[in-house]
């Protein structure tokens, strides 16, 4: 088409040929479909498939399982997760999803009755909602409004906060929008006031590149069905090291003790890495899944993954806003994201758009702010061009 084709000019060829290998062997969907809704779920890769049955039909055999060395190889998963978040890897716990980990932070937070946390208002409920449960503690939690673009103000966060809040706790990748707060500055702000920050970074692991230790977030927890490909019931807690001193476990169980101590019930003796937040066995299954989306990443490379989103993104944003369309996000560098949302400037409006580009097999989500499209690597412009096809024009 020519408004994709033009608009795409800034992607490098070898970004396009490297694509157009891994739509074919381990993307097989996108024969039939343009999708871009990675922001809801991130089709399995199939690395990842064969990895989640190899590990299933292991389990078939486990006294063979126990002796091939197979579970104790994944702790490479650990590491790799540490490489996504520029984190240790002895702090790396593994959950069960965003509210999970979520949880873990908010529970262990150190407060006292009357404490404070400040929370964005329209957050996604799995950040939110966890703080909300520790009001029965006492926590309060206070609310930040949105600025007038509907986009989280930091000036607003730093204007709640008083000499009993304990944290902060926000998206790094907003849901609705994409837009993408400056977690270092907030990590700086918050290191000046002695606040915990924790995040949420289920729209970001994957795909925006991430300085736990460099930036000094505390805690970021994440879900891995969305843009590490590596489906339900997989999520992980990575903290800095002040992070891990400061958040502390409010659950036991057999794997979140020393092994010294893994003899004698009577004693608690944490393990000294965030294995202490992790009660019970792994899911070896899920872990093996979530290794083999990793090796994809990892293989593509994971810093160049936004800057090819954008480039899809801007293509997007010359079409649709020439045939009549609004991008209700921001286009500043330093707040944007791999995702996007495009309006008609009515929810009637969009809904018909987003079930207009259903019906010509263009994947996107309907959210609060339009319809909302989320490429990742493997997406190109064959993509873009089939969605600005299904554009009636306005």
């Amino acid at each position: 088409m020519h408004l994709a084709t033009n608009a795409g000019k800034g992607l490098s060829m070898s970004a396009l040929i490297e694509n157009a290998h891994l739509r074919r062997e381990e993307f097989p969907l996108t024969a039939t479909t343009a999708y871009l809704n990675h922001a809801s779920i991130g089709p399995f890769p199939q690395r990842t498939i064969s990895a989640l049955d190899a590990m299933n039909r292991a389990f078939g055999e486990p006294h063979i399982l126990e002796r091939s060395g197979q579970l104790s190889a994944l702790d490479g998963v650990r590491a790799a997760v540490a490489r996504l978040c520029g984190a240790a890897p002895e702090r790396v716990a593994f959950t069960g999803s965003l509210g999970h980990g979520i949880s873990i932070a908010a529970a262990g937070l150190p407060a006292a009755s009357g404490d404070e946390v400040i929370v964005p208002h329209a957050e996604y409920p799995s950040l939110a909602l966890p703080f909300l449960a520790q009001e029965q503690r006492g926590l309060r939690v206070v609310w930040a409004p949105k600025n007038a673009d509907g986009r989280t103000d930091l000036d607003a966060i730093a204007g709640r906060i008083t000499t009993r809040t304990r944290a902060i706790a926000l998206s790094h990748v907003e849901f609705a929008d994409g837009f993408r707060n400056d977690l270092r500055a907030l990590a700086s702000l918050c290191r000046e006031r002695d606040i915990v920050l924790v995040v949420d970074a289920t729209q970001s692991l994957g795909a925006v590149p991430i300085d736990v230790d460099g930036w000094g977030v505390h805690a970021i927890a994440a879900h891995g069905y969305k843009w590490v490909h590596a489906g339900f019931g997989i999520g992980v807690l990575v903290l800095s090291e002040e992070g891990l001193e400061r958040i502390r476990p409010t659950h036991a169980g057999s794997q979140s003790i020393s092994s010294d101590a893994f003899v004698d019930e009577q004693t608690l003796v944490w393990k000294q890495s965030a294995g202490r937040f992790e009660t019970g066995s792994q899911p070896f299954t899920l872990l093996a899944g979530l290794g083999a989306s990793i090796s994809l990443l990892e293989e593509v490379g994971t810093q160049r993954i936004l800057p090819h989103a954008l480039e899809l993104l801007d293509a997007v944003k010359v079409g649709a806003e020439e045939l009549g369309y609004t991008v209700a996000s921001s286009w500043a560098p330093e707040e944007r994201s791999q995702i996007i949302a495009l309006t008609t400037g009515s929810r009637e409006g969009d809904e018909r758009l987003q079930q207009a580009l259903s019906d010509a097999g263009v994947a996107t989500a309907l959210r609060p702010k339009g319809v909302r499209i989320a490429p990742t690597f493997y997406n190109d412009m064959s993509d873009v061009a089939r969605l600005l096809e299904a554009l009636p024009r306005r």
